[in-house]
């Protein structure tokens, strides 16, 4: 059964296609700032937390499948997902949030660099001090704090994610 992409889904994956082929021609492939800074300043960072403009999960996908088919990576689709589930302001919402996720004893942001916004289980901004950089694709940097990090004293954070083949990585421990 094939699900349709309402048309916010469609413009807000096409245009960022083109966004992130200009930018990437010719960079090297991994974290693109330059690229970054166009679809924030576009909109695009801050287009899911308004629920009035259709973005639902299934938008959010399809732009997710669209960023997969360039060598340049944005935290677009952290800060969409994060979007959608915290009440973010613009000014974070443009800087990149990511969403952190319980893994073992540590909380992983799943597209880390020191500008990005991570987002606690209750939509509150972690003071990034602390953040250790995890190798784990060239495209995809992670960012990882323990779970016991000042900064989430008191605070509740995501549930414990089972681990799967593809968290396993020698920067991150074993199952």
């Amino acid at each position: 059964m094939a699900t349709i992409v309402a048309e916010v889904g469609t413009m807000a994956s096409d245009n960022v296609a083109e966004i992130l082929q200009d930018r990437g021609a010719g960079a090297p492939a991994g974290p693109s700032s330059a690229a970054w800074a166009v679809l924030a300043d576009g909109g695009w960072a801050s287009i899911s937390a308004d629920a009035e403009n259709g973005m639902e999960l299934r938008e959010i996908q399809e732009v997710a499948r669209t960023t997969g088919r360039f060598a340049v990576s944005t935290p677009l689709v952290a800060t969409l997902l994060a979007g959608r589930w915290f009440d973010l302001g613009d000014d974070v919402l443009d800087r990149g949030a990511v969403p952190l996720v319980r893994r073992d004893d540590r909380l992983v942001a799943p597209y880390f660099a020191s500008d990005v916004a991570i987002v606690d289980g209750e939509g509150a901004v972690v003071d990034a001090a602390g953040v250790e950089t995890l190798v784990f694709a060239d495209l995809v940097p992670l960012g990882a704090v323990h779970a016991e990090h000042p900064a989430l004293e008191g605070r509740s954070s995501p549930k414990h994610v089972p681990c799967s083949q593809q968290w396993r990585s020698a920067a991150l421990t074993s199952c």
